[in-house]
């Protein structure tokens, strides 16, 4: 589609292989079982374009929540396992089957499922709940889970994993964390022929403990962002941009936007910037969220609409002089050396970066650079 309006969001997949690189060290080096996250439009970065980046450095698999994002990965072209963290019927078990997904199993009726879905040999993996308490087979469950392998003798259990509740706490023996840690390996003495067990996730890669016998799952560390980012050097993958698309020359008193939410407080110059709540930018941001402009910071005035926002110019234009229409805006990301992290855009929004990334919309287009 041709892009008739100025505003996109950049993806550098030089910094996706940084960021993955570093997470590889962080883990224990390039034999340590890798699987990045791809859910959620690979947390909005676009996740056809960044899964082929990740297999074309060798990742073990990626992961996805949903089987409609493995199929449209499988029918983008994407090679390598793709595991599927989700919800089982016995018509999506065969549409796992047809499209070489393995699925990551947490219910008994998905187990179910796959047993009367599929019928020749196949490989799952298991999810086990470990005190996280939302997906996950629980402990009382075990001799159902028993009774059905031993009946779907299909069904190979190529790996174990569990989701950690707060990995922030990873490393410390007396945390949540450890005891989740010891009730998978407690859980994988009963198998046999294992290949993985997988189990932490960004929070508790970034605590700087080398993780011992666990293959690992990043998510948020791998697009740049979350709160111990600059322990590893993370980059941010996403910058958000736009321009300036008119300028108003405004009197002490005047309002902007609906409501007049905001009035200056003197003479003032305002920009408008065609971006708004339905590319994602977040109405939360009204009176309080920045951007970059020539590398300076400049605040937001009055209410976010659904297509524009307004920044005071006043002073980057008594600083460096005046600001002509089409000039660069940062939303979020970096502007040569000046940067405005998601993590910080999150913090002014009342969530997390997840929400910031996710929330980037379809009508915002992504830009690839630094790609093979």
């Amino acid at each position: 589609m041709e892009r008739y309006r100025p505003t996109f969001a950049e993806i550098d997949l030089a910094a996706l292989k940084h960021n993955l690189k570093a997470l590889k060290g962080a883990a224990g080096g390039p034999s340590q079982w890798i699987c990045p996250m791809v859910k959620g439009n690979a947390y909005g970065h676009g996740a056809t374009q960044v899964s082929r980046q990740l297999v074309k450095e060798g990742v073990d698999a990626i992961g996805v929540a949903l089987i409609e994002e493995g199929i449209t990965l499988r029918e983008a072209g994407v090679t390598g396992p793709i595991l599927v963290f989700g919800w089982f019927s016995e018509e999506s078990a065969r549409a796992c089957v047809s499209h070489s997904l393995t699925p990551v199993i947490s219910r008994i009726e998905d187990l179910r499922a796959f047993k009367k879905g599929v019928h020749a040999p196949y490989s799952i993996h298991l999810k086990f709940n470990t005190g996280m308490n939302r997906l996950g087979i629980d402990k009382h469950q075990f001799g159902s889970l028993r009774s059905l392998l031993a009946e779907a003798k299909q069904l190979k259990v190529e790996g174990l994993c569990s989701h950690l509740a707060q990995g922030e706490d990873w490393g410390d023996e007396n945390g949540f964390s450890h005891g989740q840690a010891a009730a998978l390996k407690s859980i994988a003495a009963e198998f046999s022929d294992i290949r993985v067990l997988h189990l932490l996730n960004s929070a508790a890669l970034l605590t700087g403990a080398v993780p011992k016998g666990f293959g690992v799952r990043p998510g948020i560390a791998l697009y740049g962002a979350g709160e111990l980012r600059e322990r590893l050097g993370l980059r941010p993958v996403m910058h958000l941009h736009s321009a300036i698309g008119t300028v108003h020359h405004l009197k002490k008193g005047d309002g902007v936007s609906y409501n007049f939410r905001w009035r200056t407080q003197r003479d003032a110059l305002v920009g408008v910037v065609p971006i708004g709540y339905a590319d994602g930018y977040m109405r939360i941001l009204t009176n309080r969220g920045f951007s970059l402009l020539r590398g300076e910071r400049v605040p937001l005035v009055g209410t976010v609409c659904m297509d524009y926002i307004m920044l005071d110019l006043t002073d980057v234009v008594m600083k460096t002089g005046p600001v002509t229409e089409g000039e660069l805006v940062t939303l979020f990301g970096e502007q040569g050396v000046s940067r405005l992290p998601a993590d910080e855009v999150a913090e002014l929004a009342e969530t997390i970066p997840y929400e910031i990334f996710t929330a980037v919309s379809n009508r915002v287009p992504r830009i690839y650079k630094n790609g093979e």
